[in-house]
C-alpha cells in the first residue's frame, strides 16, 4: 500500500514539473513571436534607388515635360540631367535607414478603392524638411510588388518657401510638383515629369 502510494505520489510530482516546463516553454515561445512579428521600416531609399539604377541602365530615352501656369513644353533630356532632377527623392534622412527610423513613425492601411496597401511614415518633428512619405505596395499571392512611392517636402530657399509634391512611379516616371511662394508676390506653380517607359511618352 505504502508503495502504491508513493508511486501516485511520483507521478503526480512528475507531471507537475511537466507541465510546469511546457508553460515556461509556451511563454517564451509567445516572446520570440512577438520578437519576430516586430518589422523595421521599407526601405524607401534602396527601392527607389534600385528603380533609378534600373532606368540608368535600360532606359532607351528619357522624356521631359514642364508646366508652369499656362506654358507648357517638353524635351528628351540626358541620363547626367535625368539623375540631376532624380535627386530630390534622396534626402539623406531617406538613405540612412537608421534616422529614418528614429524620425519617422510608420502607420499603414488598406485601400479597398486601389487594392494597394498604403505604408505610411509621417515625420515627428514638424520642422523636418521631409514631411511625409507614404509606399504604394500591390500585394499578390506569390510576393508584393511596390507600385509607386509618394513624398511631401517644404524648406527655405532665401525668402521664398519651397513646397513639393513628388511621386515615382517605378519603371515608368517621376513628377515633382514645386509651389514656390516668395514673401511678397504669387506663387509660382511648377509641375516636371521625366518618363522613362516609352509606352507614356504619348499621354499628358
Amino acid at each position: 500500500m505504502k508503495s502504491a502510494v508513493l508511486l501516485l505520489s511520483t507521478i503526480l510530482l512528475t507531471t507537475f514539473l511537466s507541465c510546469k516546463n511546457n508553460q515556461q516553454t509556451a511563454g517564451n515561445s509567445d516572446v520570440q513571436d512577438t520578437t519576430a512579428q516586430s518589422s523595421p521600416f521599407l526601405p524607401v531609399g534602396a527601392i527607389l534607388n534600385n528603380d533609378k539604377k534600373l532606368a540608368d541602365t535600360f532606359a532607351t530615352a528619357f522624356l521631359k515635360r514642364v508646366e508652369t501656369g499656362s506654358h507648357k513644353d517638353s524635351a528628351f533630356i540626358n541620363p547626367a540631367e535625368f539623375n540631376r532632377l532624380s535627386m530630390a527623392f534622396f534626402p539623406s534622412v531617406l538613405m540612412d535607414s537608421a534616422a529614418f527610423r528614429q524620425h519617422y513613425n510608420e502607420s499603414s492601411i488598406m485601400d479597398e478603392t486601389t487594392g494597394l496597401l498604403n505604408f505610411i511614415y509621417t515625420a515627428k518633428d514638424v520642422s523636418d524638411s521631409l514631411h511625409q512619405v507614404v509606399v504604394y505596395i500591390s500585394p499578390t499571392q506569390t510576393t508584393d510588388q511596390t507600385n509607386r512611392v509618394y513624398m511631401e517636402r517644404a524648406f527655405k530657399q532665401g525668402d521664398t518657401l519651397v513646397q513639393q509634391k513628388l511621386t515615382w512611379k517605378l519603371k515608368q516616371y517621376f513628377y515633382i510638383l514645386t509651389i514656390r511662394q516668395p514673401a511678397t508676390g504669387d506663387a509660382v506653380i511648377t509641375n516636371e515629369k521625366v518618363i522613362w517607359n516609352p509606352e507614356k511618352f504619348r499621354e499628358d
